[in-house]
């Protein structure tokens, strides 16, 4: 690739080439990637599809975010790819383990929630209560 300056989606003008000038072409790189880990039976990973784009997740991100909808589209679709591969990962009791869950908070934007109601609230009021008895000594 040649150093030239490209003017991005938004308008601005910078001084780096573009890695991927095509949404198509980068969808077809990433579906690429899907392939390879497929014939060789290994798990998708965020960090591996950067590899595979010979990029890093910091520029998977900027392209997603700063590239327009197209761009948006191509670099979404290996993200669910690989959420959803983690996902069925987590709720399989024998591919299961705790790195998945750390996966998917880290890369896919999970987190866990807990509701705890300790009762006081208008819906749930507080049973029992403070008795004081005043006694004359």
């Amino acid at each position: 690739m040649t150093e030239q300056n490209v003017t991005t989606p938004r308008g601005r003008f910078d001084g780096r080439p573009l890695l991927f000038e095509c949404p198509i072409k980068l969808k077809e790189k990433i579906k690429e990637y899907f392939v390879q880990m497929d014939a060789q039976n290994r798990r998708y990973t965020l960090a591996g599809l950067a590899v595979h784009l010979d990029c890093s997740r910091a520029t998977l991100h900027n392209y997603r975010v700063g590239m327009g909808k197209d761009f948006f589209d191509a670099i979404q679709y290996g993200k669910d790819k690989i959420e959803a591969q983690l996902e069925e990962s987590v709720v399989n009791k024998e591919t299961y383990c705790k790195g998945q869950e750390f996966a998917l908070r880290n890369n896919c934007g999970w987190h866990e929630s807990r509701d705890i109601n300790l009762g006081g609230q208008e819906e749930n009021p507080l049973k029992g209560g403070i008795e004081i008895t005043f006694v004359n000594p």
